[in-house]
């Protein structure tokens, strides 16, 4: 039986302590990600600049869109075949 009858909202919710642990854990993580992010994509811009030259930045953009266009495509077809379970 998939839930207790004789069981309130309440009980289900309470069963874990550790909802605030939880909480916070993934809040710090969800933070260090962006954190990271943010500054991965700063210094790959001046990588780039440096390396490269500002002026080929829209090209890298444009075969950045046109590589990626064929990857989501695969992706889609891959999760169309494979199953979820």
């Amino acid at each position: 039986m998939l839930f207790n009858s004789q069981a309130t909202a309440t009980d289900q919710f309470n069963k874990n302590d550790y909802n605030g642990l939880k909480l916070v854990l993934l809040a710090a993580t969800f933070f260090l990600i962006i954190g990271s992010y943010t500054l991965v994509r700063e210094i790959k811009s001046a990588i780039f600049m440096t390396v490269v030259g500002k002026e080929y930045i829209p090209w890298a953009r444009l075969l950045v869109m046109i590589g990626l266009l064929p990857a989501v495509m695969f992706y889609s077809l891959l999760v169309d075949r494979i199953r979820r379970y």
